[in-house]
């Protein structure tokens, strides 16, 4: 197998960013079914054993965190994945003549809400300039490890380090230390400023509305805890916002935030997994029954049609688009322009955003096979600002320059449009609650109903409801 093993040695090490997505593992996943295939496994009475190692989960989950987007978006894949292998031992081996065992060799903490740095030279230069040489133990995997009995010396706790790097490096915006996961007591005293009044930058967060009047986020002050998102991925650039705001003003409160679609973020705050569920939709009767669920719209939002900037194509009507998503419409010469199959790109069906342009945009109508599923509105955009000949569908709010806005029936998918109610692709932005929201959830969910809330809301293209 050492032609296998190089294979493998080149493509780490020459795209080794692959191993973040779930390219790598799909890519592993042929390539043990075609050593499965040439071994002759199942093909005698004799007892085969193939171990599949689907790395690419560990790398993600512990980048972004348990249930950040990234890991949602890999996991879907890795359903494809196994379907995949079991399709494959149903075929070659024979249904019932086989026994597949799943396992992990560790779980993980909800800590990272989304995205990760690289700790480079320029970082340990400034720490052990701030804190002093020998301050670093160890690097890995994104994290840090710290000589801790240093730092007992110099009297400097773990948060103090940790809001240091929050206010001195722009692409950190939190920093978490072992006390926050575990949720244990720092048996050091508590943060404090570890700068000096020749400092240009301190550690203290103050807002300058809280000179100007009565400012919203004042009532997170002297609170401590933890809000746990997830669902709609319309959502999030207003929950990121809301929360990036509570952080500078009370770093002591964490909020991470997740995607996944409408129908994990019901599901998850149902089970008690999260405390808040975002959904595009409105939960469904059955839902809030079974769940308790308490329903919160704090915006307005419509659903439009994208293809990518140099496609001439700029309307469809209804029956055009319906045909397109269908698959009876499949080149681009059809409907003016050039001479290409379309690619067409949907949600999975957990979504809200799917669900909305299901029943409205095409009526309930049917939706190819072979169009390409994909788990977020950040992944449409990104697939359709990269692919000439594709088209699909996302909230107003994620609609910008890298991507083009089709009108339908003679109407542009806008805020205005929406807001005027001519585009009728519309849903209302739900945050959702088991049983009456309580502590911190209550005053977040109430900070979206809030004047500033409501702007954050606008600001990110959606419309608000009050």
């Amino acid at each position: 197998y050492q032609n296998y093993n190089k294979e493998s040695t080149v493509l780490t090490d020459k795209y080794s960013n692959a191993t973040v997505s779930p390219f790598f593992d799909l890519w592993n996943t042929d390539l043990n079914l075609m050593i499965m295939e040439k071994e002759n496994v199942g093909k005698d009475n004799i007892p085969d054993f193939a171990f599949f190692h689907l790395k690419s989960l560990d790398v993600v989950a512990h980048r972004y965190g348990v249930y950040a987007g990234e890991t949602y978006n890999y996991l879907f894949f890795a359903d494809y994945m196994i379907k995949k292998v079991i399709r494959w031992l149903d075929k070659n081996v024979g249904e019932g003549k086989y026994t597949c065992v799943f396992f992990a060799d560790h779980g993980g903490t909800n800590v990272i809400a989304n995205g990760t740095w690289i700790v480079n030279e320029d970082v340990k230069s400034a720490m052990e300039t701030k804190f002093g040489t020998g301050i670093l133990r160890n690097i890995s995997n994104d994290q840090i490890w710290l000589n801790t009995d240093m730092l007992k010396e110099k009297d400097i706790s773990l948060k103090t380090v940790a809001l240091w790097m929050e206010d001195n490096f722009k692409w950190v915006f939190r920093a978490y230390t072992r006390y926050d996961v575990s949720g244990e007591p720092e048996p050091v005293k508590a943060a404090t400023p570890c700068c000096d009044d020749d400092d240009d930058k301190g550690l203290c967060f103050i807002s300058s509305a809280a000179f100007a009047g009565t400012n919203p986020l004042d009532v997170f002050k002297g609170k401590k805890g933890e809000i746990r998102i997830a669902g709609g991925t319309a959502h999030i650039p207003v929950m990121k916002e809301a929360a990036k705001r509570i952080a500078e003003i009370n770093p002591d409160i964490q909020i991470s935030i997740a995607g996944g679609g409408s129908g994990v973020g019901i599901k998850q705050v149902g089970e008690g997994l999260v405390n808040i569920g975002n959904s595009g939709r409105a939960p469904t009767d059955e839902e809030i029954k079974k769940f308790d669920l308490k329903l919160f719209k704090w915006a307005i939002d419509g659903v439009g049609i994208v293809v990518h900037p140099k496609n001439p194509v700029k309307s469809l009507t209804q029956a055009q688009v319906k045909d397109i998503f269908a698959g009876k419409i499949t080149n681009w010469k059809v409907l003016g322009g050039e001479d290409k199959g379309i690619n067409v790109y949907t949600r999975d069906e957990a979504s809200g955003t799917r669900e909305v342009f299901f029943e409205k945009a095409l009526d309930k109508g049917e939706i190819s096979p072979k169009a390409n599923v994909v788990v977020s509105n950040g992944a449409v955009k990104s697939a359709v600002s990269n692919d000439p000949y594709s088209i699909g569908y996302v909230s107003v709010g994620h609609i910008d320059e890298t991507v083009s806005a089709v009108a339908l029936d003679g109407v542009v998918p806008a805020t205005d449009t929406v807001k005027q109610g001519k585009y009728k692709v519309a849903r209302g932005l739900f945050s959702n609650t088991k049983g009456d929201p309580a502590g911190l959830t209550k005053l977040f969910i109430e900070f979206l109903f809030t004047p500033e809330g409501q702007k954050i809301v606008q600001e990110n293209g959606f419309i608000p409801v009050k």
